[in-house]
């Protein structure tokens, strides 16, 4: 009988054991939390991108793009910091992407991602808009939107979004990535 309760209590303690390695671990204050399914495949790496370090985004913050780098470069350079891990170098990327090029929709819809994967739908809901009110046409853009949209329980407006998607692309050219993202078949979320 003792023998039965010492298996019964070794069962145990390994299936608390087992439990404990499939909880997260906490994520630092100040960092969100990102995985790696959640970052680009590969880093966009340009010649001009080589140029600009990630040390110098702390040092200037998000007061404005450094002078004489186009907004497709510093969008690059925010794709690079988000593959890399660096997301708060990533967002300050964005951002001084957008403040370059407000009619650029490329670092709106990214950034609007991002903060769609961090589950800050209030920040990420202007820029998805402005992505999609910048090319109405574009079947992403709309796709973004209505992944927004279910992940934050608002259906009707999900539905409607990828409505309008189907209108340009047509049914059977929407899926879902392997998070769960509406995407136009076929196209990566990155290039």
């Amino acid at each position: 009988m003792t023998r039965r309760w010492l298996h019964l209590l070794v069962l145990i303690l390994a299936l608390i054991g087992f439990v404990i390695l499939l909880v997260p671990s906490p994520v630092e204050e100040g960092q969100p939390a990102v995985s790696d399914q959640d970052r680009p495949a590969e880093p966009l790496a340009t010649a001009d991108s080589t140029e600009f370090q990630a040390d110098d985004v702390r040092s200037r913050g998000s007061a404005g793009a450094p002078a004489g780098l186009s907004s497709s470069v510093l969008n690059e350079q925010a794709i690079n910091a988000w593959h890399s891990g660096n997301i708060l170098d990533a967002m300050t990327l964005f951002e001084q992407a957008i403040d370059a090029d407000p009619d650029n929709p490329e670092p709106h819809a990214k950034y609007g991602r991002l903060l769609t994967l961090m589950v800050s739908y209030e920040k990420a809901l202007p820029l998805l808009e402005r992505a999609r009110d910048l090319q109405p046409g574009n079947a992403q853009a709309w796709l973004d939107l209505a992944t927004l949209y279910e992940r934050d329980r608002r259906l009707e407006k999900s539905w409607a979004a990828r409505a309008e998607a189907e209108k340009i692309v047509g049914t059977g050219s929407i899926t879902r990535d392997e998070q769960g993202r509406f995407v136009v078949a076929g196209n990566s979320l990155w290039q």
